[in-house]
């Protein structure tokens, strides 16, 4: 079958327009997110570790200390340094 006789649909047009469109686009966008959103989301995920963390340092003294164990790390790292 010869390929200049094959008759393609006619919406095929608006699929090459399309995808030349977003070939065109896709810089322009990716470079705005990388000046303007990516800071924000990054600087909103380190926030979110920091805080994580804090929070798990909060719930493990606060079970040590239900749990009457008093823990202190610069005595147990001397006492560790001294055995």
């Amino acid at each position: 079958m010869n390929a200049t006789t094959l008759a393609l649909p006619s919406w095929t047009a608006e699929v090459q327009s399309f995808i030349n469109k977003t070939a065109f686009y896709t810089p322009i966008v990716w470079q705005a997110f990388k000046k303007t959103l990516a800071p924000v989301i990054i600087d909103s995920l380190k926030g979110t570790v920091l805080y994580l963390i804090e929070r798990e340092h909060i719930w493990k003294q606060w079970t040590l200390n239900m749990a009457g164990i008093t823990h202190n790390p610069l005595q147990a790292s001397i006492s560790a340094d001294l055995r």
